[in-house]
């Protein structure tokens, strides 16, 4: 089984002008979470799907699905949002799909090859192709991490300043996370488990706990479309482009 992950507990803190959290703000007629759910209902890959959210935003979610013409019989089911952070919402995630729909209480049951997908609700412009290039690249690894290419010069500043404190840094080799991520969720899930209960809060890649354990996860290319919408620009870049296009 195929299962996906989509994160849309965030309260959007760095973009205070909104009344609701970003991925809820509307762009060319759709939240901006139904943008990213969007791919994970039309991959015929993924068979479905557990969002977190708070309980006052889920029937929102599932309406807007719904009135976009999305098969919303993939929503399996919801998780709250963890006050750990991203990673903990994760954690929350996984274990709803064990017990809600595996029905099961140890990881240990399920198959080694079932796999879970996490996107992010604030990347609204993730294609239905990406989500299936991640699972097509997936045979035979651990798991699949979306990536950008750096071209640009990295350089080093001191702390709380813009004074340049060394000379640039070797980008070779160095990426940018996106998501789609995808892992073999029974390894994962112990990856994350064993960095409980005092790391999870610290884990800034989705990657990381499988890192940190020692699973192999190989690159994907992403796209430079798929962006996250962090700031006030993007915010804006994204109800400017929806608009635009809006179908």
């Amino acid at each position: 089984m195929n299962y996906a992950i989509l994160l849309a507990g965030g309260t959007g803190r760095r973009i205070p002008s909104t009344k609701v959290p970003k991925q809820f703000v509307r762009g060319g007629g759709r939240m901006m979470v139904t943008y990213a759910l969007e791919p994970l209902l039309k991959s015929n890959h993924v068979d479905c799907v557990c969002v977190v959210a708070e309980h006052e935003y889920r029937d929102l979610i599932y309406a807007d699905a719904e009135q976009a013409g999305f098969d919303v019989k993939k929503i399996a089911c919801y998780a709250i949002p963890a006050n750990t952070g991203r990673q903990g919402s994760v954690l929350n995630a996984m274990q709803e799909i064990l017990r809600d729909i595996c029905g099961v209480v140890d990881v240990e049951q399920i198959s080694d090859d079932d796999a879970v997908l996490i996107n992010d609700a604030a990347r609204p412009f993730l294609s239905t192709k990406m989500v299936d290039d991640c699972y097509e690249a997936f045979d035979g690894h651990d798991g699949i991490m979306t990536v950008l290419t750096l071209y640009d010069n990295i350089y080093r500043t001191k702390e709380k300043g813009w004074t340049i404190e060394i000379t640039p840094m070797d980008r070779e080799g160095v990426v940018i996370e996106q998501t789609p991520v995808i892992f073999r969720l029974k390894k994962y899930y112990k990856a994350n488990m064993a960095l409980m209960p005092d790391m999870l809060c610290r884990i800034k890649g989705l990657s990381e706990p499988a890192l940190k354990a020692g699973l192999e996860v190989v690159t994907v290319e992403g796209d430079d479309r798929n962006f996250k919408v962090t700031t006030e620009a993007d915010l804006e870049r994204y109800i400017q482009l929806k608009s635009e296009n809006r179908e």
